[in-house]
């Protein structure tokens, strides 16, 4: 809640306290289920901070729990959220390479609200890397895919996928910007994944 308020501070200790009950606690599974969520978060409001030393770590750990216990579903959030921070820090080639390994995840897992996921994520990368129109050709594709099927962003994820397409829409004008969001809107789940994965 105190991220979500923009009071940084406060998450941070509330986030930081939770860590470190977790890692005291002698049940090993409530150790894992509670860990990977509060590094998660943790890890999100760093990259928010522009902490990435402090992101990596949390999301470095968070991964290294869920290999471990083996949850592929969260395995590709880990991954993802590597990937976030590449872009991040302006490492596109990393940034496609945990997205591409991300996707081939919930390819595998058939989980269509996590491909829509994946397909936002490499909206921003296209974002980062000065084509407007596959950014909105991508993000179309994920949030018809996000309708469909009943699968809203995180409040962190939607305002990043905002203020992207503020971005992408600033180097548009008339009906341009509208017209790929359509062909996005119109791809099939499998057109896409390969015009995802696809390099222009």
């Amino acid at each position: 809640m105190a991220h979500r308020q923009g009071d940084y501070t406060a998450a941070r200790v509330h986030l930081e306290e939770s860590v470190a009950v977790w890692w005291t606690s002698n049940d090993r599974e409530g150790t894992r289920a509670g860990l990977g969520p509060s590094l998660s978060a943790l890890g999100n409001l760093a990259l928010d901070q522009g902490d990435y030393a402090m992101a990596r770590a949390a999301f470095e750990e968070r991964l290294a729990i869920w290999q471990e216990v083996g949850s592929r579903r969260n395995i590709a959030f880990a991954v993802n959220s590597l990937g976030s921070l590449a872009l991040a820090e302006g490492d596109y080639v990393t940034a496609r390479a945990r997205f591409e390994e991300s996707l081939a995840i919930w390819g595998e897992t058939g989980d269509r609200g996590g491909i829509a996921f994946l397909l936002a994520s490499f909206a921003e990368l296209a974002t980062a890397e000065a084509q407007p129109p596959r950014a909105l050709r991508l993000a179309g594709a994920a949030a018809s895919l996000r309708e469909k099927h009943g699968t809203p962003l995180a409040p962190s994820s939607q305002a990043r996928l905002e203020r992207t397409l503020e971005l992408v829409r600033s180097a548009f004008s008339g009906e341009d910007d509208s017209v790929a969001w359509a062909e996005g809107q119109a791809m099939t789940l499998d057109q896409a994944i390969a015009y995802a994965l696809s390099v222009e």
